[in-house]
């Protein structure tokens, strides 16, 4: 056992992230090769390196080329099912010597839909609702949803995919523009977000 553990080396290198946040993973991952035993090490800024033994996981590699396949497993409550599941294919060229390790790049893994809703009100009591106001999501700086205040306030976004960077802007006739960057927490059903306005 430890004359194969001698014989280990890096094969890929790479990062995993969620796609949502561009954070890593609030979770565990696993990472395996259909190409046969591999040992994966993913640290917690989502870096991760593969290695394994390359006479054994392509023996025909210094003549042809070849696929190096990893699947990743990842196990978060920041997905709805609990879990999710990627793979990704690395070409490697006859005769790849693995030095240094082949990369991988950067692993995104997708973002479920998410739920936002809050309300608009005024700062000045007695806090009345304040409806028809025009509540913008905003990623990257562009508007990709819009939606208005109900009569009581109440807005919605439901199960819309959002990529950071995320805010939300709430506009309204008699009150200051509010504009809001927003970290959504994909552990949770639903992100309330609500927004106080101010005279001008």
């Amino acid at each position: 056992m430890a004359a194969e553990a001698v014989q280990q080396r890096a094969l890929a290198i790479g990062q995993i992230l969620h796609q949502g946040t561009g954070l890593p993973v609030n979770g565990a991952i696993t990472i395996t090769s259909p190409e046969g035993t591999v040992v994966a090490n993913v640290r917690s800024d989502g870096f991760f390196a593969v290695s394994g033994r390359p006479e054994l996981l392509f023996p025909n590699l210094a003549t042809m080329p070849a696929t190096f396949d990893l699947d990743v497993h990842a196990e978060s409550a920041q997905f709805r099912s609990g879990f999710f599941d990627t793979s990704v294919s690395i070409p490697l060229g006859a005769g790849e010597g693995f030095d240094p390790p082949v990369a991988a790049g950067t692993i995104l893994l997708t973002a479920d839909p998410v739920y936002i809703r809050g309300r608009a009100v005024s700062a000045v009591d007695p806090h009345p609702a304040i409806a028809g106001a025009t509540i913008d999501l905003l990623e990257g700086g562009f508007v990709t949803h819009t939606t208005a205040t109900a009569a009581d306030g109440s807005y919605s976004f439901d199960n819309v995919t959002v990529l950071p960077p995320v805010e939300l802007r709430c506009t309204a006739g008699g009150f200051t523009t509010e504009t809001r960057a927003v970290t959504v927490d994909y552990g949770i059903p639903v992100n309330e977000i609500s927004f106080r306005m101010t005279p001008p």
